[in-house]
């Protein structure tokens, strides 16, 4: 029953907005946190952008989380 329901899907909506984010993949090796922050910033004010890099060379993976 959806009424029954309705408390709980209200309170995992309102916990989502606190701990939202964007997975991006296939990132080109040439991009830089920067410039994926600012291609989304076109959709809001961005509080992180950070590319997953690898510890060895220093250079992302190719994907990250917004």
């Amino acid at each position: 029953n959806i009424g029954q329901a309705q408390p709980i899907i209200d309170q995992l909506a309102e916990e989502a907005r606190a701990f939202n984010r964007i997975y991006v993949a296939s990132v080109h090796p040439d991009l830089s946190d920067e410039d994926i922050k600012s291609v989304f910033e076109a959709f809001g004010r961005i509080k992180s952008c950070t590319l997953a890099r690898d510890p060895t060379t220093g250079k992302h993976k190719g994907y990250g989380f917004i």
